[in-house]
């Protein structure tokens, strides 16, 4: 029995690293193919200066330190290929070969626009959901929702997609460029709420006391994320997902999410993912 254990072990690992193997190879004839040692790293896209989601240096951020504990978790060491996270194109490096897998995909349940995968490329299951966040003045009233804001005009950063979606709720705004402009008006008292993505919040208030992330309030506008890959590399995605469920079932991630204080929540069952 015991030697039959150690069989079946060994046959799922051979089988991991020819996946893996078929995953990081171009089309290959079956000869060169055949010729390729087994991987032993799985390489990942990510974000090289897009805190406190991922960095190249350190603190290396939650999405790098999720894509270590999963590749530990296969019995591999992870890579990275650093990309400029508001001009590269994640999906198409992985399209190209660069990657093994790219950090920080959103899936969007309701088929957002613009949402969908590349052609070739499918997404895991998601790994987390994160959201927008409701940030305040240190005194003033925590609130549940924004309707309870009344016409309280809501600080918000000029690029973000709130901007426009709090817009044709009817919900006043204060335009502001830049999260920390948002946070500097919380600040100094030109505003008492603001409307910031939950990790960009998080990570910027983590130090301060004047303003602060409401915990009260129930989030609406939220996304969940998963990693972009190749579409053949079936089994990989799977390998992948089942140890997203055990990351999730031990704590992994939830300690990877508190070391950088980001409210998280698990991610919509409605999400999906492709496995």
């Amino acid at each position: 029995m015991c030697a039959l254990r150690l069989s079946t072990t060994a046959a799922a690992a051979l089988s991991l690293a020819a996946a893996v193997a078929r995953a990081q190879a171009p089309m290959e004839a079956p000869m060169a193919a055949a010729a390729r040692a087994p991987a032993k790293a799985l390489t990942f896209c990510a974000g090289a200066d897009n805190l406190p989601m991922s960095q190249e240096g350190a603190p290396a951020g939650v999405e790098v330190e999720l894509a270590r504990a999963l590749a530990a978790r296969l019995g591999m060491e992870s890579r990275f290929v650093w990309l400029d996270a508001h001009a590269d194109s994640f999906e198409q490096a992985v399209l190209a070969g660069r990657c093994d897998a790219a950090l920080g995909a959103v899936v969007e349940p309701g088929g957002m626009p613009g949402a969908r995968p590349l052609a070739g490329v499918a997404l895991t299951a998601p790994f987390y959901g994160v959201a927008y966040q409701l940030v305040r003045r240190a005194d003033a009233a925590p609130v549940r929702r924004l309707a309870e804001l009344g016409e309280t005009r809501v600080a918000v950063e000029g690029e973000s997609i709130v901007t426009y979606t709090l817009r044709q709720r009817g919900r006043p705004v204060h335009v502001l460029r830049t999260a920390d402009a948002v946070i500097a008006a919380l600040a100094d008292g030109r505003a008492r709420y603001g409307y910031l993505w939950g990790p960009v919040a998080a990570w910027l208030l983590r130090d301060r006391r004047d303003v602060v992330v409401d915990t009260a309030f129930v989030a609406a506008d939220r996304w969940n994320f998963a990693m972009a890959m190749r579409e053949r590399d079936y089994e990989l995605r799977q390998a992948l997902n089942d140890a997203g469920q055990q990351l999730t079932s031990d704590g992994t991630l939830d300690r990877i999410l508190a070391a950088y204080r980001i409210p998280c929540c698990a991610a919509r069952q409605a999400s999906g993912g492709v496995r």
